[in-house]
């Protein structure tokens, strides 16, 4: 069963801890953008899988509790973002944080914005049984 899909950045996850404005207790491991949590049938975007997709990051904000940047989606993109949040990458936590209140300090009164937007690359694929995949997974039997 997929625990959510998204962008995912191995590659790249020393460059996105630089850019926090503040380091929180528990780093994220296999950081990424969520597109879905837990989506349906109709919600696997298996014609997304493994391509890569560069995005730009606009700034950067914590409140304590969470830590995150906020990015900015290519157009080709959007449609697939069906997640209820202003899209982001949470970067670290303190104890008892959890990941889904980042959407909490993408209050752009808030956030210390970049005066120019950092370009990045991700690669589309499922975090499922605690690891990333990049394979396809519609009809597939668990």
């Amino acid at each position: 069963m997929i625990r959510y899909e998204g962008l995912f950045f191995e590659e790249q996850e020393e460059l996105l801890r630089s850019l926090e404005i503040e380091h929180l207790i528990k780093p994220i491991e296999n950081i990424h953008i969520t597109f879905k949590y837990k989506p349906i049938e109709e919600e696997i975007f298996d014609n997304l899988v493994g391509r890569e997709f560069n995005i730009l990051i606009l700034g950067r904000g914590s409140d304590g509790e969470n830590s995150g940047l906020i990015v900015k989606l290519p157009d080709e993109l959007i449609p697939f973002y069906i997640n209820e949040t202003v899209p982001h990458i949470t970067t670290s936590l303190n104890i008892n944080a959890k990941t889904v209140n980042t959407k909490n300090i993408l209050d752009f009164n808030k956030l210390e914005m970049f005066s120019t937007p950092i370009p990045i690359k991700g690669k589309f694929g499922y975090f499922i049984d605690q690891k990333v995949s990049y394979e396809k997974q519609k009809n597939k039997k668990n």
